[in-house]
């Protein structure tokens, strides 16, 4: 039984991922459906893989899981303030700020290297899509970082942490979860992406550091990939760029995590006693 009781608290658990995916699943069929319609109307051929329909797509399906993150929190009765046990300093942010500068030429190398193992090259990447147009770019720089941090670290780690799952447990479903929605050019990325931002939100106990973390690393990516076309001086930089930047991180990192834990004694600890699994 309390086996079975466990099943059950953790399928509670996932509820804002159940609500968040299936709420983009339906919004991405119904508005499918609608341009087919339309293109039919019009005597069109209609290509759902085209850039123009997945940027439609993508657009409506984050504001429909924002509805469905709001809702969710609604019924829920889950405040910001449960999300964020700790509200951090202007420094901590700051600090965020430096980091993730740092850290993006590292995340971004092992990202190509991935891509290069798998055979997949640079004009396949997800962000070729993203270079297309400029005002999709930054929805994506600013919008969906909100709504999949709202999502994850804020509704899921506070769901996951309510029903007595330990951090680690935590840390690697949610981790998991996050590398499997995004595309298969992408999934590596996502999962040392995602990591770091588990740690951020564990470390400093807020999960709006981890949206400026996700902001300012899609701004930075959708960037790069539009000033630096070249794979091989993209690649150049990368390395240049991640031996510098890494230096920055690791600096950071240090400093920021010894400011989180002065600000986590003043307010609620982040990280609360792991409890068995």
């Amino acid at each position: 039984m309390k086996v079975l009781r466990k099943i059950g608290s953790f399928f509670v658990a996932m509820v804002p991922f159940w609500v968040y995916y299936a709420v983009q699943l339906l919004a991405g069929m119904v508005l499918g459906i609608v341009l087919a319609i339309k293109s039919a109307a019009a005597g069109e051929t209609f290509d759902i893989t085209s850039a123009d329909s997945l940027m439609i797509i993508s657009v409506v399906s984050q504001i429909a899981a924002l509805i469905g993150g709001i809702l969710t929190m609604l019924i829920s009765k889950t405040k910001m303030s449960d999300m964020s046990p700790v509200r951090q300093s202007g420094k901590t942010y700051g600090l965020t700020v430096l980091f993730t500068i740092g850290s993006f030429f590292v995340l971004q190398l092992i990202n190509s290297l991935s891509l290069s193992l798998r055979g997949i090259t640079e004009t396949d990447s997800t962000q070729d899509l993203l270079a297309q147009s400029v005002p999709f770019m930054f929805f994506t720089a600013l919008f969906a970082p909100f709504v999949e941090e709202l999502i994850f670290r804020g509704l899921l780690v506070t769901f996951f942490k309510k029903r007595g799952f330990s951090n680690w447990f935590t840390i690697a479903v949610i981790t998991l979860v996050f590398g499997l929605i995004h595309s298969q050019n992408m999934m590596i990325y996502a999962l040392v992406f995602g990591l770091v931002l588990m740690g951020i939100r564990f470390v400093t106990g807020d999960w709006k550091l981890c949206v400026v973390f996700h902001f300012i690393g899609n701004l930075m990516s959708c960037l790069f990939s539009v000033l630096v076309p070249d794979e091989e001086t993209g690649m150049t930089v990368l390395i240049v760029g991640s031996i510098v930047g890494g230096i920055i991180a690791v600096i950071t990192a240090i400093i920021g995590v010894k400011a989180a834990k002065e600000r986590n004694h003043k307010e609620i600890p982040a990280l609360e006693p792991a409890e068995t699994c």
